[in-house]
Formats: structure tokens, C-alpha cells, sequence
């Protein structure tokens, strides 16, 4: 009886507080039935790291039932593009002899949704995410280190995105 009652109260404060999933496709256009994700153009010095963005957003996106992605040469509803407009590091710890303990990755992107059909832009927004990573005297690690943290600004970006679509509808 306990059990019951506590799962009827988290479902309505759930409910009750306006949350629901990400990946709620109900508020895309009702004709947005299949997309294509175009590879994002990198607008940075930093390397692949277009690959890295497009994967982990074309990943999201993936999640979403109703919506079918398309290569290039499919035919398709809308396309997904976007520019990665900025990547810096920036140290954000420092130890007592003032030597970087701690870096802060910032990742900067733009984003547009637009309609194949009419060329209509349906969404465009301007996304923004950061992480930190530890600072490292063998190089080698730092960079791995850097990579994770790219991987995880990524992830989050692609999950901005797909709620940022899925919301202004």
C-alpha cells in the first residue's frame, strides 16, 4: 500500500511540474516525418571536430520514435544543419606555484532546422556548453583527458538541440 502511494505521488508531482521527455516528437511540425542531419562545418581550428558534434547529435536524435533520419541522397522532410562557431581553453585551477590544475573546454554552436519542402526555416538558435578536464604533466593524458571532455560538450549540445527543436513547436 505504501509502494502504491508513493508511486502515485511521484507521478503526479512528475506530471504536475511540466516535465516530460526530451524526445517528445509531438511538438515537431506534424509533416517533419523524416530528417537529415547535415555534417555540422567546423568554423574552428581544432580538428574533426565537426565528426564528433554530427555523430553525437545524429545519436540524440536517434532516440526519438517517430522521426526517421535520412543520408543524403534519401529523400527527407527537413535538414538539420549548423556551424561550430567556437572551441577555447581556458585554465580554471591553479595550484600554489600558479600551474594549471584544471581546464574549462567551451564549445559554441549554431544550429538551424529548415523544411525541404518550402525552404522555410522552422527553428535557429545558438547553443552553448562547457567542461572541465584535470590538467596533466604527461601530454598524452591531457589530451585524452581533452577528448573526454569534447565527447561530454558534445553530448550535451546534441541533447540542447533536440530539446530545443522539440520544444519551440
Amino acid at each position: 500500500m505504501r509502494c502504491r502511494f508513493v508511486t502515485i505521488c511521484l507521478i503526479l508531482l512528475l506530471t504536475g511540474c511540466g516535465y516530460g521527455l526530451l524526445s517528445d516528437p509531438e511538438h515537431l511540425p506534424h509533416d517533419i516525418k523524416t530528417l537529415h542531419v547535415a555534417l555540422f562545418e567546423n568554423r574552428t581550428t581544432e580538428p574533426y571536430l565537426e565528426n564528433v558534434v554530427t555523430e553525437n547529435v545524429v545519436r540524440r536524435l536517434l532516440r526519438i520514435p517517430e522521426l526517421r533520419l535520412q543520408s543524403s541522397s534519401a529523400e527527407y522532410d527537413a535538414v538539420l544543419s549548423g556551424k561550430i562557431n567556437s572551441y577555447y581553453i581556458k585554465a580554471s585551477a591553479y595550484d600554489a606555484l600558479d600551474q594549471p590544475q584544471q581546464y574549462r573546454l567551451n564549445m559554441k554552436i549554431e544550429a538551424q532546422l529548415q523544411r525541404s519542402r518550402d525552404g522555410r526555416i522552422l527553428w535557429r538558435g545558438e547553443l552553448l556548453r562547457s567542461a572541465e578536464f584535470l590538467a596533466n604533466a604527461d601530454l598524452m593524458l591531457q589530451a585524452d583527458f581533452e577528448r573526454q571532455a569534447q565527447q561530454q560538450v558534445a553530448e550535451r549540445l546534441a541533447e540542447d538541440l533536440s530539446y530545443q527543436i522539440a520544444s519551440d513547436f
